[in-house]
């Protein structure tokens, strides 16, 4: 059993596309999932080759993986038997001068059409690599963007579409770290986030609009009443939250934070312009 590193983004445009070398189509199953994190996938590759894989649950950005080349026949059969959550996908790819090489996933399917991400498997943990001009907001290691997770969108079922739940406090640590919010307690977040949701209704009415807020320093005293100290709390990224927990679709929550993350390297480069004046 071999141990994967692999960090992964969002991106900011479509320039990564002209670097592309070859892609290939896969669609993949998951045959097992373990309520300790371990799973059994099957990938079909090209509809020309297939490939077995066992994974472990991933402490940040490292985790087992096995992969065993299967009988491309004996995928199709198992494929057809198998009645866990499937995923499709386009899979690019960026090869590097370094070895490593970036894979860019276009995601197809109901809750799914529209997502995009790029990952690069390291060669060994720490690696420092140069991240291309095209590469947003780091999702590493955040359940909302692993694709065990996202195939739950495509799994229907008798009442139709299943999404994944959103409403959890693993989403909130999730969301807490893509925002870059500092030694913030899900739970104590999630506390102060309905508390400011109560204080709108009780301010507006129940129907209140999204532009009905509070200043920051509101919702900030809301923080420190129940006890957070985190750091980097904005009425932005409040809105964000409220925005990926209101819609609770894979394709909805992803145009939210891909849009922060285009906002986010707006922001960067202006304060290395400014810098550098």
């Amino acid at each position: 059993m071999s141990t994967e590193a692999e960090r992964k983004f969002l991106l900011l445009n479509d320039d990564w596309r002209k670097e592309v070398t070859h892609k290939e189509n896969i669609a993949q199953v998951y045959i097992s999932r373990q309520s300790d994190g371990w799973l059994t996938r099957l990938r079909i590759l090209d509809n020309e080759r297939a490939e077995i894989t066992i994974k472990g649950p991933k402490n940040g950005i490292e985790g087992p993986e096995h992969n065993i080349d299967m009988n491309i026949d004996g995928a199709r059969v198992l494929w057809k038997q198998s009645n866990g959550v499937r995923l499709e996908k386009t899979r690019n790819y960026i090869y590097n001068p370094d070895g490593t090489k970036w894979e860019i996933d276009e995601f197809k399917g109901a809750g799914l059409d529209g997502i995009i991400m790029a990952e690069i498997e390291l060669n060994y943990p720490g690696q420092e690599i140069v991240l291309p001009s095209w590469i947003g907001l780091e999702v590493s290691g955040t359940r909302l963007y692993s694709n065990d997770y996202l195939a739950v969108a495509t799994h229907e079922t008798e009442d139709g579409i299943c999404t994944p739940n959103m409403h959890n406090e693993s989403t909130f640590k999730d969301i807490l770290v893509m925002l870059d919010i500092q030694d913030a307690n899900p739970k104590t977040f999630e506390h102060a986030f309905y508390k400011n949701m109560m204080k709108r209704e009780s301010e507006f009415g129940f129907d209140f609009k999204k532009d009905q807020i509070f200043p920051d320093d509101d919702f900030i005293d809301l923080l420190k009443e129940s006890g957070m100290k985190g750091s980097g709390i904005t009425l932005r990224k409040l809105r964000l939250i409220e925005e990926v927990l209101e819609d609770g679709v894979p394709n909805e929550y992803h145009k939210v934070f891909d849009e922060y993350s285009k906002a986010q390297a707006g922001l960067e480069t202006k304060n290395r312009t400014r810098y550098k004046m």
